[in-house]
C-alpha cells in the first residue's frame, strides 16, 4: 500500500506530469497527449516559457531538464514560497488567493514576454491551479484594488473557483484568451 501510495504522488506532482508529455527532439519540442507524439519545431525561432500557479515553479523546473540552453527567456509566476532552483526561467512570487501588486507586475512581465514573440517563435504555457489570482492584471477602468475587493466578496459568498475564475476573467486584460491573442503570431502550446 505504501508502494502504491508514494507512485500515485509521484505520479501527480507537477513535475512529474511535464516529464511525461514533454520531450525534445532537436529544436522541437514533442507533446505526447496519449495519441502519439505531436511536433513543434522552433529551428528559426526562439523558445519561450511563461506560466503562473502553485505548481509552476516544478513545471519550469522539468521545461529546463528537457530544453536547457534553448529557453531563450521565461518567467512563471508562484505563490509565495513555492519557488524552487531554476537556471533560465525566473520566478516571481505573489499574494494567493487575493491578487496583489506584484502579481499584477508578474502578469505584465509574462505579456511583454508573449507580445514579443514572432512568427517562428514558440511559447511553452505551462500553468496549474492559482494562476488566476497569480496573474491580476486589471481589464481598463478597473483598479487592482477594486480586483481585489471582487475577489474577497466572491470568496465571502462561498461562490466556487469556477465562477471566480469566470468573473476574474471578464476583469482581466490577460485572462479569456488574451494572453493568446497578445503572443500571435508566435504559436503556443
Amino acid at each position: 500500500i505504501t508502494k502504491i501510495y508514494e507512485d500515485a504522488i509521484r505520479a501527480a506532482h507537477a513535475g512529474e506530469a511535464v516529464r511525461s508529455v514533454l520531450g525534445r527532439d532537436g529544436r522541437a519540442l514533442l507533446l505526447d497527449r496519449g495519441l502519439g507524439p505531436e511536433r513543434f519545431s522552433f529551428e528559426r525561432g526562439r523558445l519561450f516559457v511563461i506560466g503562473a500557479g502553485k505548481a509552476a515553479a516544478p513545471m519550469a523546473a522539468a521545461a529546463e531538464e528537457i530544453f536547457g540552453g534553448l529557453i531563450a527567456d521565461g518567467v512563471v509566476c508562484v505563490k509565495d514560497g513555492h519557488t524552487q532552483p531554476l537556471s533560465v526561467v525566473g520566478q516571481r512570487e505573489a499574494s494567493h488567493p487575493v491578487p496583489d501588486a506584484r502579481g499584477e507586475s508578474a502578469a505584465r512581465e509574462i505579456l511583454s514576454i508573449a507580445s514579443s514573440a514572432g512568427k517562428d517563435d514558440l511559447i511553452l504555457a505551462l500553468f496549474s491551479g492559482g494562476a488566476s489570482a497569480l496573474l491580476p492584471l486589471p481589464a481598463g477602468g478597473i483598479t487592482l484594488e477594486e480586483k481585489r475587493r471582487v475577489t474577497d466578496l466572491l470568496l465571502a459568498s462561498g461562490a466556487p473557483i469556477c465562477g471566480i475564475n469566470c468573473v476574474r476573467k471578464h476583469l482581466s486584460s490577460i485572462k479569456g484568451g488574451l494572453l493568446a491573442r497578445a503572443a500571435f503570431p508566435a504559436r503556443s502550446v
